[in-house]
């Protein structure tokens, strides 16, 4: 599925991790300029939030690009996750509400690679 938001620009992280519950989204065209945030990491922190996606703004990932994006995704946020109830065993983790609506696919990208360590 392609989305097309670039000229309805989202102005928080959160709201481009809720795109990652589109399951068959695989290709996104988004204005990045309004999102405010850790610097400019907008490519590694979108395909480290959206696990289905592929192609971003014309761009296409390879697996292993993706894979190095969603786990820079995983490291940035690491002290957040452990600071918020995060343990190193993710199920037994016990996140804010706060973390979950900030970054509500960590853990299942955490699922995938693994936690960081701290």
């Amino acid at each position: 599925m392609l989305l097309m938001i670039a000229n309805n620009p989202l102005s928080v992280w959160e709201s481009v991790g809720e795109l990652d519950k589109l399951q068959s989204l695989e290709e996104l065209v988004l204005g990045h300029e309004h999102i405010s945030g850790r610097g400019n990491y907008a490519l590694e922190f979108t395909f480290g939030r959206i696990r289905t996606l592929k192609m971003l703004n014309r761009t296409h990932v390879n697996p292993r690009e993706k894979r190095d994006y969603q786990i820079f995704y995983l490291r940035s946020f690491s002290g957040d996750y452990y600071s918020n109830g995060g343990t190193e065993n993710p199920e037994e983790a016990k996140l804010s509400e706060e973390f979950i609506k900030k970054h509500p696919s960590y853990l299942a990208v955490v699922r995938i690679h693994g936690i960081p360590s701290r």
